[in-house]
Protein backbone atom coordinates (compact mmCIF):
# COMPACT_ATOMS: atom_id res chain seq x y z
CA UNK A 1 0.00 0.00 0.00
CA UNK A 2 0.95 3.17 -1.27
CA UNK A 3 1.54 5.84 1.38
CA UNK A 4 2.59 9.45 1.49
CA UNK A 5 5.68 10.48 4.14
CA UNK A 6 6.89 13.52 4.77
CA UNK A 7 9.20 16.05 7.18
CA UNK A 8 10.13 19.09 7.41
CA UNK A 9 14.02 19.94 7.54
CA UNK A 10 16.79 22.61 7.31
CA UNK A 11 14.23 25.16 5.39
CA UNK A 12 13.73 21.88 2.56
CA UNK A 13 10.77 20.14 2.36
CA UNK A 14 11.58 16.51 1.80
CA UNK A 15 9.08 14.06 0.87
CA UNK A 16 9.00 10.24 0.22
CA UNK A 17 6.82 7.44 -1.35
CA UNK A 18 6.99 4.81 -0.15
CA UNK A 19 6.05 1.46 -1.87
CA UNK A 20 8.12 -1.38 -0.41
CA UNK A 21 11.16 0.36 -0.24
CA UNK A 22 11.65 4.27 0.06
CA UNK A 23 12.60 6.23 -2.97
CA UNK A 24 13.30 10.60 -1.51
CA UNK A 25 13.47 13.93 -3.34
CA UNK A 26 14.36 17.29 -2.02
CA UNK A 27 12.27 20.43 -3.03
CA UNK A 28 12.26 23.73 -2.30
CA UNK A 29 10.55 24.98 0.87
CA UNK A 30 7.06 26.84 0.86
CA UNK A 31 6.26 26.84 4.19
CA UNK A 32 4.40 30.00 5.84
CA UNK A 33 7.26 31.47 8.16
CA UNK A 34 6.89 33.94 10.22
CA UNK A 35 8.39 35.32 9.92
CA UNK A 36 9.87 57.99 25.52
CA UNK A 37 6.69 56.72 26.70
CA UNK A 38 5.64 57.45 30.30
CA UNK A 39 3.85 54.09 32.11
CA UNK A 40 0.34 54.65 33.10
CA UNK A 41 0.79 53.77 36.09
CA UNK A 42 2.84 56.66 36.78
CA UNK A 43 0.33 58.81 34.95
CA UNK A 44 -2.64 57.60 37.47
CA UNK A 45 -0.35 58.31 40.33
CA UNK A 46 0.43 61.76 39.49
CA UNK A 47 -3.40 62.39 38.44
CA UNK A 48 -4.34 60.60 41.63
CA UNK A 49 -2.15 62.60 43.93
CA UNK A 50 -3.39 66.21 42.07
CA UNK A 51 -6.75 65.43 42.26
CA UNK A 52 -7.96 62.78 44.37
CA UNK A 53 -8.74 60.26 41.67
CA UNK A 54 -9.64 56.59 43.19
CA UNK A 55 -7.24 54.29 40.88
CA UNK A 56 -6.95 50.13 40.84
CA UNK A 57 -4.95 48.32 38.61
CA UNK A 58 -5.24 49.89 35.07
CA UNK A 59 -8.22 52.13 35.74
CA UNK A 60 -8.58 55.27 37.63
CA UNK A 61 -11.58 57.15 37.92
CA UNK A 62 -13.15 60.53 39.57
CA UNK A 63 -16.92 62.27 39.60
CA UNK A 64 -16.86 65.95 38.46
CA UNK A 65 -19.82 67.84 39.30
CA UNK A 66 -21.84 64.34 39.27
CA UNK A 67 -20.33 63.17 36.14
CA UNK A 68 -18.02 59.81 36.29
CA UNK A 69 -14.76 60.10 34.60
CA UNK A 70 -12.81 57.38 33.46
CA UNK A 71 -9.09 56.80 33.05
CA UNK A 72 -8.33 53.27 31.60
CA UNK A 73 -4.76 52.14 29.74
CA UNK A 74 -4.38 51.96 26.20
CA UNK A 75 -1.72 50.65 25.38
CA UNK A 76 1.25 53.58 25.62
CA UNK A 77 -1.17 55.77 27.10
CA UNK A 78 -3.99 56.89 29.69
CA UNK A 79 -7.35 57.31 27.39
CA UNK A 80 -10.11 59.55 29.21
CA UNK A 81 -13.62 59.69 28.67
CA UNK A 82 -16.96 60.98 29.95
CA UNK A 83 -20.60 61.28 28.84
CA UNK A 84 -21.48 64.03 26.67
CA UNK A 85 -24.46 63.99 24.33
CA UNK A 86 -23.53 64.17 20.52
CA UNK A 87 -25.35 67.41 19.59
CA UNK A 88 -23.04 69.31 22.34
CA UNK A 89 -20.14 67.99 21.22
CA UNK A 90 -20.66 68.59 18.10
CA UNK A 91 -21.24 72.51 18.77
CA UNK A 92 -18.62 72.42 20.97
CA UNK A 93 -15.56 70.67 19.90
CA UNK A 94 -13.83 73.49 18.45
CA UNK A 95 -13.71 75.10 21.61
CA UNK A 96 -12.62 71.74 23.14
CA UNK A 97 -9.75 71.43 20.71
CA UNK A 98 -8.13 75.04 21.08
CA UNK A 99 -8.43 74.36 25.02
CA UNK A 100 -6.49 71.02 24.66
CA UNK A 101 -4.17 73.14 22.46
CA UNK A 102 -3.18 75.63 24.96
CA UNK A 103 -1.72 72.82 26.83
CA UNK A 104 0.05 70.84 24.03
CA UNK A 105 -3.04 68.05 24.09
CA UNK A 106 -4.39 65.50 22.04
CA UNK A 107 -7.49 66.71 20.76
CA UNK A 108 -10.86 65.42 21.50
CA UNK A 109 -12.85 62.72 20.02
CA UNK A 110 -16.33 61.28 20.22
CA UNK A 111 -17.22 57.67 20.63
CA UNK A 112 -20.98 57.79 19.30
CA UNK A 113 -21.56 54.24 20.46
CA UNK A 114 -21.25 54.95 23.88
CA UNK A 115 -21.68 58.79 23.57
CA UNK A 116 -18.86 60.03 25.26
CA UNK A 117 -16.05 62.39 24.37
CA UNK A 118 -12.40 61.03 24.56
CA UNK A 119 -8.74 61.82 24.73
CA UNK A 120 -5.73 60.36 25.60
CA UNK A 121 -2.73 61.66 28.42
CA UNK A 122 0.72 60.69 27.43
CA UNK A 123 3.33 63.37 28.13
CA UNK A 124 5.04 63.14 31.34
CA UNK A 125 5.73 66.87 31.93
CA UNK A 126 2.32 68.06 30.99
CA UNK A 127 0.06 65.27 32.40
CA UNK A 128 -1.31 67.01 35.34
CA UNK A 129 -1.95 70.53 33.31
CA UNK A 130 -3.59 68.03 30.19
CA UNK A 131 -6.04 66.52 32.98
CA UNK A 132 -6.80 69.80 34.67
CA UNK A 133 -8.16 71.40 30.96
CA UNK A 134 -9.60 68.46 30.60
CA UNK A 135 -11.89 68.48 33.88
CA UNK A 136 -12.54 72.02 33.06
CA UNK A 137 -14.30 70.85 29.69
CA UNK A 138 -15.90 68.43 31.52
CA UNK A 139 -17.42 70.94 34.23
CA UNK A 140 -18.37 73.12 31.59
CA UNK A 141 -19.86 71.41 28.75
CA UNK A 142 -20.83 67.67 29.96
CA UNK A 143 -21.45 67.70 33.42
CA UNK A 144 -24.98 70.15 32.78
CA UNK A 145 -25.79 66.89 30.81
CA UNK A 146 -25.49 64.41 32.94
CA UNK A 147 -29.09 63.23 33.74
CA UNK A 148 -29.59 62.50 30.21
CA UNK A 149 -27.04 59.77 30.86
CA UNK A 150 -29.49 56.81 31.59
CA UNK A 151 -28.33 53.63 34.29
CA UNK A 152 -26.95 50.68 31.77
CA UNK A 153 -28.79 48.20 33.60
CA UNK A 154 -32.63 49.35 33.34
CA UNK A 155 -32.26 52.42 31.39
CA UNK A 156 -33.95 54.89 33.54
CA UNK A 157 -33.36 57.82 34.36
CA UNK A 158 -32.52 59.39 38.42
CA UNK A 159 -29.30 57.76 38.86
CA UNK A 160 -27.67 57.32 42.40
CA UNK A 161 -24.67 56.12 42.58
CA UNK A 162 -21.48 56.00 40.04
CA UNK A 163 -20.02 52.31 39.73
CA UNK A 164 -17.79 50.52 37.54
CA UNK A 165 -20.18 48.76 34.55
CA UNK A 166 -18.21 47.34 31.81
CA UNK A 167 -14.75 48.88 32.71
CA UNK A 168 -16.33 52.47 32.25
CA UNK A 169 -17.35 54.63 35.07
CA UNK A 170 -21.26 54.98 34.92
CA UNK A 171 -23.97 56.60 37.22
CA UNK A 172 -26.61 53.98 37.65
CA UNK A 173 -28.70 53.06 40.40
CA UNK A 174 -28.18 51.86 43.86
CA UNK A 175 -30.67 48.95 43.68
CA UNK A 176 -29.60 48.08 40.22
CA UNK A 177 -26.09 47.65 40.91
CA UNK A 178 -26.16 45.51 43.74
CA UNK A 179 -28.93 43.16 42.10
CA UNK A 180 -26.51 42.52 39.55
CA UNK A 181 -23.15 42.14 41.82
CA UNK A 182 -24.91 40.39 44.01
CA UNK A 183 -25.88 37.99 41.68
CA UNK A 184 -22.91 37.79 39.91
CA UNK A 185 -20.95 36.28 42.96
CA UNK A 186 -24.37 33.98 43.47
CA UNK A 187 -23.17 32.60 39.80
CA UNK A 188 -19.42 32.76 40.46
CA UNK A 189 -19.34 30.90 43.91
CA UNK A 190 -22.23 28.50 43.22
CA UNK A 191 -20.12 27.18 39.77
CA UNK A 192 -23.54 28.05 37.94
CA UNK A 193 -23.42 28.03 34.37
CA UNK A 194 -23.82 25.60 31.00
CA UNK A 195 -20.74 23.62 30.89
CA UNK A 196 -21.50 22.05 27.27
CA UNK A 197 -22.44 25.72 26.38
CA UNK A 198 -19.01 26.80 27.56
CA UNK A 199 -17.19 23.51 25.76
CA UNK A 200 -18.86 24.73 22.44
CA UNK A 201 -17.85 28.43 22.98
CA UNK A 202 -14.76 27.84 23.96
CA UNK A 203 -14.15 25.06 20.72
CA UNK A 204 -16.20 28.12 18.54
CA UNK A 205 -13.65 30.59 19.38
CA UNK A 206 -10.48 28.15 19.09
CA UNK A 207 -11.76 27.29 15.43
CA UNK A 208 -12.28 31.11 14.83
CA UNK A 209 -8.79 31.76 15.63
CA UNK A 210 -7.20 28.96 13.53
CA UNK A 211 -9.61 29.78 10.45
CA UNK A 212 -8.25 33.51 10.87
CA UNK A 213 -4.61 32.84 11.55
CA UNK A 214 -4.43 30.66 8.66
CA UNK A 215 -6.14 32.70 6.46
CA UNK A 216 -3.49 35.10 7.07
CA UNK A 217 -0.83 33.13 6.74
CA UNK A 218 -2.47 32.00 3.22
CA UNK A 219 -3.21 36.06 1.91
CA UNK A 220 -0.02 37.38 3.59
CA UNK A 221 2.10 34.29 2.59
CA UNK A 222 3.42 34.86 6.23
CA UNK A 223 2.38 33.97 9.77
CA UNK A 224 2.38 37.15 12.18
CA UNK A 225 4.13 35.44 15.19
CA UNK A 226 2.31 37.61 17.68
CA UNK A 227 -0.82 36.96 16.42
CA UNK A 228 -0.67 33.27 18.23
CA UNK A 229 -0.88 34.92 21.65
CA UNK A 230 -4.40 35.14 21.37
CA UNK A 231 -5.02 31.88 20.55
CA UNK A 232 -6.17 31.07 24.30
CA UNK A 233 -7.91 34.67 24.61
CA UNK A 234 -10.14 33.21 21.65
CA UNK A 235 -11.12 30.34 23.34
CA UNK A 236 -11.83 32.54 26.91
CA UNK A 237 -14.00 34.46 25.01
CA UNK A 238 -16.18 31.93 23.50
CA UNK A 239 -16.31 29.90 26.88
CA UNK A 240 -17.43 33.28 28.50
CA UNK A 241 -19.86 33.82 26.03
CA UNK A 242 -21.49 30.87 26.19
CA UNK A 243 -21.88 31.72 29.93
CA UNK A 244 -20.01 28.41 30.59
CA UNK A 245 -19.01 27.65 34.57
CA UNK A 246 -16.38 29.34 36.41
CA UNK A 247 -13.46 27.55 38.45
CA UNK A 248 -11.63 24.37 37.77
CA UNK A 249 -13.60 23.37 35.15
CA UNK A 250 -13.55 26.44 33.31
CA UNK A 251 -9.56 26.60 33.23
CA UNK A 252 -9.45 23.02 31.89
CA UNK A 253 -11.57 23.76 29.40
CA UNK A 254 -9.75 26.57 28.06
CA UNK A 255 -6.56 24.82 28.22
CA UNK A 256 -7.30 22.47 26.53
CA UNK A 257 -9.44 24.50 23.52
CA UNK A 258 -6.18 26.66 23.46
CA UNK A 259 -3.70 23.65 22.50
CA UNK A 260 -6.47 22.30 20.53
CA UNK A 261 -7.05 25.05 18.13
CA UNK A 262 -2.65 25.04 17.96
CA UNK A 263 -2.65 21.44 16.84
CA UNK A 264 -5.42 22.42 14.22
CA UNK A 265 -3.57 25.15 13.14
CA UNK A 266 -0.24 23.31 12.37
CA UNK A 267 -2.28 20.61 10.70
CA UNK A 268 -4.26 22.26 8.27
CA UNK A 269 -1.68 24.85 7.53
CA UNK A 270 0.69 21.55 6.31
CA UNK A 271 -2.15 20.27 4.40
CA UNK A 272 -1.97 23.37 2.48
CA UNK A 273 1.23 23.25 2.03
CA UNK A 274 1.18 20.24 0.61
CA UNK A 275 -1.50 20.55 -1.87
CA UNK A 276 -0.10 23.59 -2.72
CA UNK A 277 3.29 22.03 -3.77
CA UNK A 278 2.16 18.64 -5.23
CA UNK A 279 -0.75 20.32 -6.75
CA UNK A 280 -3.23 18.05 -5.20
CA UNK A 281 -6.39 18.63 -3.87
CA UNK A 282 -7.49 19.24 -0.03
CA UNK A 283 -9.46 16.06 0.07
CA UNK A 284 -6.37 14.11 -1.65
CA UNK A 285 -3.88 15.47 0.61
CA UNK A 286 -6.35 14.25 3.91
CA UNK A 287 -6.95 10.67 2.65
CA UNK A 288 -3.16 10.58 3.81
CA UNK A 289 -3.83 11.98 7.02
CA UNK A 290 -1.85 9.81 8.93
CA UNK A 291 1.31 10.97 7.15
CA UNK A 292 0.21 14.89 7.44
CA UNK A 293 -0.25 14.50 11.11
CA UNK A 294 3.07 12.95 11.48
CA UNK A 295 5.34 15.86 9.18
CA UNK A 296 3.03 18.49 10.91
CA UNK A 297 4.33 17.19 14.33
CA UNK A 298 7.38 16.11 13.78
CA UNK A 299 10.46 18.02 15.62
CA UNK A 300 12.13 19.49 12.49
CA UNK A 301 8.62 21.13 11.58
CA UNK A 302 7.94 22.24 15.33
CA UNK A 303 11.58 23.99 15.17
CA UNK A 304 10.45 25.44 11.94
CA UNK A 305 7.38 27.18 14.14
CA UNK A 306 8.97 27.80 17.06
CA UNK A 307 8.12 31.76 16.90
CA UNK A 308 4.57 30.87 16.49
CA UNK A 309 4.81 28.55 19.55
CA UNK A 310 6.64 30.98 21.98
CA UNK A 311 4.10 33.44 21.41
CA UNK A 312 1.30 30.53 21.70
CA UNK A 313 3.02 29.50 25.10
CA UNK A 314 3.04 33.18 26.70
CA UNK A 315 -0.31 33.68 26.24
CA UNK A 316 -1.31 30.22 27.70
CA UNK A 317 1.13 31.05 30.17
CA UNK A 318 -0.79 34.35 30.97
CA UNK A 319 -3.69 32.48 31.41
CA UNK A 320 -2.48 29.84 33.64
CA UNK A 321 -1.06 32.20 35.92
CA UNK A 322 -3.76 35.18 35.82
CA UNK A 323 -6.26 32.47 36.31
CA UNK A 324 -9.18 34.48 35.03
CA UNK A 325 -11.49 32.11 35.60
CA UNK A 326 -10.74 31.47 39.21
CA UNK A 327 -13.91 31.68 41.42
CA UNK A 328 -11.56 33.44 44.08
CA UNK A 329 -9.96 36.02 41.58
CA UNK A 330 -13.19 36.98 39.48
CA UNK A 331 -15.06 37.90 43.56
CA UNK A 332 -11.71 39.54 44.74
CA UNK A 333 -11.48 41.40 41.47
CA UNK A 334 -15.32 42.54 41.94
CA UNK A 335 -14.47 43.36 45.66
CA UNK A 336 -12.00 45.80 44.27
CA UNK A 337 -14.26 47.31 41.56
CA UNK A 338 -16.35 48.34 44.67
CA UNK A 339 -14.29 50.68 46.23
CA UNK A 340 -15.32 52.93 43.22
CA UNK A 341 -18.60 53.05 44.20
CA UNK A 342 -20.14 56.74 44.46
CA UNK A 343 -23.19 58.24 46.26
CA UNK A 344 -24.79 61.13 43.89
Amino acid sequence: MQRFLAWISNGRLQCIWELGIMNGQSVTNNKISGGNVMSQAKIFKLLSEAYGLTWSGGIAAEVIDGCPVTLKEDRYYVQVSAYMPERVYEAKHEIFNEQMKAVKGVKCGFDKKTSRITTVLSQPNRVVEQYGAIREIIKQYAAPYVEEDKCPYCGQGECDMAAIYNDQYRRVHVRCHQYHTDRTRDVVLSGQGNLAMGIIGALAGAVLFMAIALAIGIFAERSYGWFFVLATFAALGGYKLFHGPYGRTGMVTVTLCSILSMVLYLFCEMVYLIAQYYELTIGEVLKQWPAVIQIAFSPDNLAESWFQLIFFLGGLAWFLIKRPLSKQKVVGTMDVMDDFNRAL
